[in-house]
């Protein structure tokens, strides 16, 4: 745990080429874990994801990483 940050913020936006209009994003506060699990990311999307610890002196500098979920090929029906 870096002792300099009294808490880490994973926030991330995931959106679609073919769709301009979709965006999934989310800023969450994980305390002081070092490892956390991102769930119900939307497939076939790609996602931007920065992490950075927070302080009484202000944010880091943010890691950032690009990913992109896999299509299930799973089509549904409404």
């Amino acid at each position: 745990m870096n002792q300099w940050c009294s808490t880490f913020q994973v926030k991330y936006l995931g959106t679609k080429s073919y769709n301009k209009t979709f965006k999934h994003e989310d800023d969450i506060n994980v305390g002081k874990l070092t490892e956390y699990t991102v769930t119900d990311l939307v497939p076939g999307s790609n996602y931007q994801f920065q992490v950075y610890g927070t302080s009484v002196c202000g944010n880091s500098l943010a890691i950032k990483l690009t990913v992109e979920t896999k299509n299930t090929g799973k089509c549904w029906r409404l």
